[in-house]
């Protein structure tokens, strides 16, 4: 299967920025062990020990009160109908979460969809027919219901960063954007790409508060504006997130129903591995912490042989990143 360039809408991890917090408290950070060239990782000692994990003849030791949670934004709307093994759609947008409980941090990787990486490939019939290094975002296209699309793309970012457990996750179809915009009254941005192609009032330089179809196009919007680039798409996608995150945030603090109507309000629209009521409770503990810069790794892109955008990146680069947030050397 090859990955189809129709551009996505968005991010939206909104739902989860509202998250960010309450991920710190979400489940207990535990490691898989995992083996790779230069990378082994693994218990010591005794039970309750924290993983260690060696990287070019050093250990590192991970560090205590760690947790994640994986944001994913999907091509296909939440209702739409899916057929057979391989129709879940692709996750044009993939943002790692990770809290950390005692800096009361909560940093944030976005993943690039082209990254290459070994995914999990089904066969028609359903089953595991091996693995395949291949863009990531269409480790979601696998599978026939969204909590199976969701298994198999939070394996595949495991897999991209080795001695990573991803704890939790939230997905959410293309039709959350406009809904979440609709709730918070509207998102501010200046807009740095060409986009009057879609509504003339959207040229670059110009600060606006998005109307909800505004806000669809300025997320997913590609291949018919400025140069056409996913990357461009995702600087876009960052835009909007930082200056919602700062929105909802706000509202939360102000307001002690707001989580609850958010959540109430677009929870239907995704599919969340906490249930309702804890993802409401813990979303009202999390105003006191800090959320990170968004951050992304160093790569390089190029046209692979089969005429598709991939995303290549060192594997020590992955590992410096690992390493930074989640151990201690020993």
């Amino acid at each position: 299967m090859q990955p189809r360039k129709k551009p996505w809408m968005a991010l939206i991890l909104l739902l989860i920025l509202l998250v960010i917090g309450a991920a710190g408290f979400i489940v207990a950070a535990r490691l898989d062990q995992q083996q790779s060239e230069g990378i082994i990782t693994g218990q010591e000692g005794s039970y309750g020990e924290l993983p260690r994990i060696t990287w070019q003849g050093a250990t590192y030791r991970q560090k205590s009160g760690i947790h994640t949670i994986l944001v994913v934004g999907y091509d296909k709307s939440s209702t739409d109908e899916r057929v057979g093994f391989r129709d879940g759609g692709q996750c044009d947008f993939l943002m790692l979460l990770v809290v950390d409980d005692k800096s009361r941090t909560v940093r944030q990787l976005h993943i690039d969809r082209d990254t290459m990486t070994n995914i999990t490939i089904l066969g028609l019939s359903g089953k595991p027919a091996g693995h395949k290094v291949q863009q990531i975002c269409l480790a979601h296209a696998f599978g026939d219901n969204v909590a199976y699309n969701d298994q198999l793309t939070r394996e595949a970012v495991e897999g991209f960063l080795p001695g990573v457990k991803v704890e939790s996750s939230i997905s959410m179809g293309f039709d959350f954007i406009e809904r979440f915009n609709h709730l918070v009254g509207g998102v501010t941005v200046t807009i740095d790409d060409d986009l009057s192609a879609l509504d003339p009032a959207m040229v670059p330089g110009a600060t606006l508060k998005l109307t909800d179809r505004q806000a669809f196009d300025f997320c997913h919007a590609r291949m018919t504006v400025g140069d056409g680039l996913n990357t461009s798409r995702m600087r876009r996608q960052r835009v909007y997130i930082d200056a919602a995150a700062k929105l909802m945030l706000n509202r939360i603090k102000r307001d002690g129903e707001f989580a609850s109507m958010m959540v109430d309000s677009v929870y239907d629209i995704t599919h969340c591995t906490l249930s309702k009521g804890r993802l409401i409770n813990e979303i009202n503990r999390a105003a006191s912490y800090t959320l990170m810069n968004q951050e992304v790794l160093p790569s390089e892109h190029w046209i692979g042989e089969d005429g598709y955008l991939e995303c290549h990146v060192k594997e020590e680069d992955v590992m410096a990143w690992v390493l930074d947030t989640f151990y201690i050397k020993e």
